[in-house]
């Protein structure tokens, strides 16, 4: 489902990281009629896609680092990431490290505007049993993201359809098909609603 946009008088480059949530997203999207470009490349929307394994906080920051020396410059960063995180690194610490790489990105991209999407729940955490504490901690971390996003300029992408526990994978973790349409559909609204 494409949402319309005008086409924009100059190209906008969009560059979204994260965790696999997004690594998977781009796979499902590859197969969709719009594509890795969610159907907005004709309105002069290109979207670099940027998912890895795993990805957490801090080493979301040596990433973005990376990226940097191969990526156009981007008007809009989308972060989907902290999950990964909760269970192994104490709350305060995965402060710290949001921190920094927010500093990063307003010291390097001061005309960009940065995107927090916010972390979705999950019936399996990966590392620790204790679902409740895990749900708070993805509250909080989703908190201080939209909080320091819009420091930036930017905005939170929100997703309530995720209440339904039919929209995970098998493992409890990941997106099924379904669920990967959704997320998809968000980031796209978000991006036109953006722009």
């Amino acid at each position: 489902m494409l949402i319309g946009i005008e086409v924009l008088s100059e190209r906008k480059f969009i560059w979204i990281v994260g965790s696999s949530i997004v690594r998977n997203a781009a796979a499902r999207a590859c197969g969709q009629p719009g594509g890795l470009s969610l159907g907005l490349q004709e309105k002069g929307v290109d979207i670099w896609w940027q998912g890895y394994g795993g990805l957490t906080l801090q080493s979301a920051l040596k990433k973005i680092k990376y990226l940097t020396k191969f990526g156009n410059y981007p008007d809009f960063i989308i972060l989907h990431c902290g999950a990964n995180d909760l269970g192994q690194t104490p709350i305060h610490e995965i402060m710290m490290h949001m921190n920094r790489l927010f500093e990063f990105l307003k010291e390097n991209f001061p005309r960009c505007k940065i995107a927090w999407s916010e972390l979705l729940p999950r019936i399996v955490w990966k590392h620790s049993q204790k679902k409740s504490a895990m749900n708070r901690g993805r509250y909080r971390i989703n908190g201080a993201g939209f909080s320091k996003a819009r420091e930036c300029g930017g905005f939170r992408i929100k997703h309530p359809e995720f209440k339904n526990r039919k929209l995970l994978a098998s493992d409890g973790i990941h997106l099924s098909q379904v669920g990967n349409d959704i997320f998809l559909r968000n980031i796209q609204s978000a991006i036109v609603t953006a722009l």
